[in-house]
C-alpha cells in the first residue's frame, strides 16, 4: 500500500506479537458463552409462543413479522461469530490481518439490530423499528432484481418484473403506508443506541459507546479495502528509512482489537437473545384468585 505524508509503505506480515496471545486466551475463554449464542439460534425458528408479546408484535405487519426481521439479524450476528470462531482455532497456524474484523462487523451490525428491536418495551417502537428494516431489505431487493433484468433471459425476465410490479412494489407501498415518521436508520445510529442500551445507568456511559462506534468505523476501514485502518495496528518502521522518500513499515495481525470487537458483538446479541426470550414466552397462567368473582365467603358472594 502506498501513500503520501504520514502514510507510508507497509508490508503485510502475517504473524503476532506475544502479548496479544493474551486475547487469544480470552477469547478461548468466552467460546462456551459464543456456543450458547450459536446453539440458541440453530435451536428454533424464530416464532414466538402464542399469546406472547412478540406474536402480537407479529400481527402489525404479517409480510414481513417483527419477531422473524429480529430473528434474522440475530442469525446473521450469529453465522459471522461462528465463522470468527473457526477462524481463532486456527490462529496458531494461520494469522488473518484485516477479515476478522469484517467478520465482526457483520456480527455486530446483525446484533445491533435485534437489540434495537426487541429492547424497546413500547410495543409501537419495535414494530416500527422492524418495519423500517424490512422496507430497507424490500428496496434493496427490488434495486437488485431491477438490475438482474439487464442479464436473465427472457422468460426469467418477465417473470421477475412480473413479480416486481404485482408482488414487491405493492408490498413495499404498504409497508411505507404504515411507517411512522421518526423510525428512521442507518447502522451507525443503530450500534450507537444499542451501545447506550448495554450501559445504560453506568458511569461513562458516552465515552463506552464512543468507543463502541470507533470501532464500528475501524471495521469499516477494514470491510471495504481502504487501507488506513492498519496504521492504527501493529507496526514496525525501518530504521533505514529514506526521510525524504515514503516510510518503510510491516503490519502485523493485530488480534487484541479483532477480539475486542468480536466479544462487543456478542455481547449485544446475548443482551438481544435474553430480549427475545422474554418478549416471545407466553403470558404466564393467570390465577384463577385474580378473576372478578369473589370467592365464597367474600364481601359480596353469595
Amino acid at each position: 500500500m502506498r501513500a503520501y505524508g504520514v502514510w507510508a509503505t507497509i508490508r503485510m506480515v502475517r504473524r503476532m506479537r506475544d502479548e496479544h496471545w493474551e486475547a487469544v486466551e480470552l477469547f478461548r475463554c468466552k467460546l462456551p458463552d459464543l456456543e450458547k449464542l450459536s446453539a440458541f439460534v440453530r435451536s428454533g425458528d424464530g416464532s414466538p409462543e402464542p399469546g406472547s408479546e412478540l406474536a402480537s408484535d407479529d400481527l402489525f405487519w404479517p409480510h414481513h413479522p417483527t419477531s422473524q426481521v429480529a430473528w434474522m439479524a440475530m442469525v446473521a450476528a450469529s453465522d459471522h461469530l461462528d465463522a470468527l470462531v473457526l477462524m481463532m482455532e486456527v490462529v496458531e497456524q494461520r494469522r488473518f490481518l484485516t477479515a476478522p474484523f469484517s467478520l465482526a462487523r457483520g456480527a455486530l451490525v446483525g446484533a445491533a439490530q435485534a437489540l434495537w428491536i426487541l429492547g424497546e418495551d413500547d410495543p409501537v417502537a419495535r414494530q416500527q423499528r422492524a418495519l423500517s428494516i424490512a422496507i430497507e431489505g424490500m428496496t434493496q431487493r427490488i434495486g437488485y432484481q431491477a438490475e438482474q433484468l439487464k442479464v436473465c433471459g427472457e422468460g426469467q425476465r418477465k417473470l421477475s418484473q412480473r413479480q416486481i410490479d404485482e408482488l414487491l412494489v405493492p408490498m413495499l407501498r404498504q409497508a411505507q403506508a404504515k411507517s411512522r415518521r421518526g423510525y428512521g436508520f442507518t447502522d451507525t445510529e443503530v450500534i450507537k443506541q444499542a451501545s447506550r442500551r448495554r450501559f445504560d445507568g453506568e458511569e461513562e456511559v458516552e465515552a463506552a459507546v464512543v468507543t463502541a462506534n470507533l470501532h464500528w468505523r475501524r471495521m469499516g476501514g477494514d470491510a471495504h479495502a481502504l487501507g488506513w485502518q492498519v496504521m492504527l495496528g501493529d507496526l514496525e518502521w525501518s530504521d533505514d528509512a529514506d526521510p525524504d522518500a515514503l516510510s518503510q513499515a510491516e503490519a502485523t495481525s493485530d488480534v487484541d482489537s479483532a477480539v475486542q470487537a468480536t466479544l462487543w458483538a456478542a455481547t449485544l446479541l446475548r443482551m438481544a437473545r435474553d430480549r427475545y426470550e422474554l418478549l416471545a414466552a407466553p403470558p404466564p397462567p393467570q390465577d384463577p384468585d385474580d378473576g372478578e368473582t369473589p370467592h365464597a365467603g367474600a364481601p359480596g358472594a353469595e
